[in-house]
Formats: structure tokens, sequence, C-alpha cells
């Protein structure tokens, strides 16, 4: 099992602005760029896509510094319908970043794919000669039972 360096701070700041906002487990906070900040239930379904980028050298992470610093990151968490697209790096493997991307539906996926972006980023990941692992979820509507609320610490 992987263990992951999350930005913890960043996702308490996160929830800290959706309490804020007045998110509920039914209605989740936005933000700018239509992300979603507590997606944790009601009748939201979304679509998250983990990407695992793999390399050799330390090209996987610095495909991801470059995503961040050209700004091409930036503009996919501004494409409609993106709710996440954040880069997590694993403790245990150099060689490979996770790529948590989250959209509000097939559609978004659809025009995002359909974008020259995406171009952009296949020209980055054949210049980091990345080749990825993929993993796909569909958002439980129910949202969290209360039996398995009783071990999240808020």
């Amino acid at each position: 099992m992987r263990v992951f360096q999350t930005r913890a701070a960043h996702l308490l700041r996160e929830k800290r602005i959706d309490m804020a906002l007045g998110a509920s487990d039914d209605v989740p906070a936005r933000r700018a760029g239509g992300r979603c900040l507590n997606d944790t239930g009601g009748n939201h379904m979304s679509i998250t896509i983990n990407i695992y980028y793999t390399g050799k050298n330390g090209n996987a992470r610095k495909f991801a510094e470059e995503m961040e610093r050209s700004g091409t990151a930036g503009e996919i968490r501004r494409e409609a319908g993106n709710l996440r697209y954040d880069y997590f790096f694993p403790v245990d493997d150099p060689e490979t970043v996770l790529l948590i991307d989250g959209w509000e539906n097939q559609e978004a996926i659809d025009r995002h794919h359909a974008s020259p972006m995406m171009g952009r980023i296949t020209q980055l990941r054949e210049k980091y000669d990345l080749h990825m692992r993929v993993e796909r979820y569909v958002s439980d509507t129910d949202g969290i039972p209360a039996g398995d609320s009783r071990f999240i610490k808020e």
C-alpha cells in the first residue's frame, strides 16, 4: 500500500471555507472555476479518475511541476465541470505521481478530452516518457453512511 503525501493543511482550510460558505452534506460548496470543496453526498454525481504517472529519473514529478508552472493544470481546473485536479507524490516511490482528476459528469470529461488542452498534455507525457495506470470511480450519491461517519474526525 502506498502512502501519499497530502496537502492536509490545504484540505483543512478548504473544509473551513466550506463551512463559511454554508456547505452541507447535500449541497456541495463551490468556488470560482466550478471546483467542489465538499462533495460528501446528496444527489451530486461525479466521476473521479486516478491517474498514476510513472517514469524514470524523476520525470513524473517534472511532468507535474511543468503542468503547474506552465498554467496548464490551472486552466484545467477552470474548465466547466472540473471539480478537482491535484497531484500527489508517493512517499515510497519517487518515480510515480498520482493525479486525482474529478469531473461533474461524463459530458464534462468528453469536452475536456476534445479540447486543445489534451494536445498539450499528450506532448508533455511524451516529453517525459511517462506510462500510465488509470482507475475510474463514480461517486456514491447517498453520501457517507452514519456507521462510517463515526470513524471520521473533522
